[in-house]
C-alpha cells in the first residue's frame, strides 16, 4: 500500500545499514516514491527538507507552493512525520536524499522564503535561524547586515548553542569578503559561546 512507503522503521534500519544499501534505498525512494509525487508534494517535501530540526506547520505554508493537503499526504506516506509538539520533522534519509537530488537554484529559494519567514518575528532565536537560511540562499551580504543590526541579540539568544553545530557547516568561502568577514566573526563568537572555543579560534583565523 502507498501508505507504508517510506516507512520509519524501514528508513531507520537503512540508515544504520552500510552505504550500499543506502544507494539501493535512495534508488527506492526515487523510482517507487519521488516519481509518484505531484509537484506540490514535491516541493513541500524539499521545503520540509532544508529546515535542520522539526518546524513548525506554519513556517512551511508560508512558502510558496506548500499546501496543508499535500504535507497531509506527505504524512500519510510517511515520509513526513508529527512529533508530539505538532511540528513536521523529516527522516535523515529522506532529507538526504531531496537535497542530493534537488534543484539547487530551487533549494536557495526555498531557503529564502524559509528567512523572511523567521526574520519577520520578533524573537531573536528565530533572527537567528533567518540569517542561516539566507546564508544558504546564498544571501550573504543580506545575513550580514542582519548580524550587523543585531550582534548581541543573536548572540544572547538562547539558540545559539543548537546553532553551533549546524553554522560550523556554513561554507564561506563564495561569499562577498565583506560579508563574510562580519558572518565569521560572528560565527566565531557563537562557538565561543557554545564552549567550543578550538572552532572559535579558527573561524576568527578565516
Amino acid at each position: 500500500a502507498a501508505s507504508a512507503r517510506g516507512h520509519p522503521l524501514l528508513l531507520n534500519l537503512v540508515a544504520s545499514a552500510g552505504i550500499e544499501t543506502k544507494r539501493t534505498m535512495e534508488r527506492y525512494l526515487h523510482e517507487e516514491i519521488w516519481k509518484d509525487l505531484t509537484s506540490r508534494e514535491r516541493t513541500s517535501l524539499e521545503a520540509a527538507s532544508i529546515f535542520p530540526a522539526p518546524v513548525h506547520p506554519h513556517a512551511l505554508t508560508t512558502i510558496p507552493g506548500v499546501s496543508e493537503s499535500a504535507l497531509e499526504k506527505l504524512r500519510a506516506r510517511n515520509l513526513l512525520e508529527q512529533t508530539l509538539g505538532g511540528q513536521i520533522s523529516v527522516h535523515e534519509l529522506v532529507r538526504d536524499f531531496v537535497r542530493n537530488r534537488g534543484d539547487r537554484a530551487k533549494l536557495r529559494r526555498l531557503h529564502f522564503h524559509a528567512a523572511k519567514y523567521f526574520l519577520g518575528r520578533p524573537a531573536a532565536q528565530d533572527h537567528l535561524e533567518g540569517v542561516y537560511h539566507l546564508i544558504q540562499a546564498d544571501r550573504a551580504k543580506e545575513a550580514a547586515r542582519c548580524v550587523e543590526l543585531s550582534n548581541s541579540a543573536l548572540l544572547d539568544s538562547v539558540s545559539i548553542r543548537e546553532m553551533a553545530p549546524l553554522i560550523r557547516r556554513i561554507d564561506l568561502g563564495k561569499a562577498d569578503p565583506s560579508a563574510a568577514c562580519v558572518l565569521s566573526e560572528f560565527l566565531g563568537d557563537g562557538f565561543g559561546i557554545a564552549g567550543q572555543l578550538g572552532l572559535a579560534l579558527w573561524q576568527y583565523r578565516h
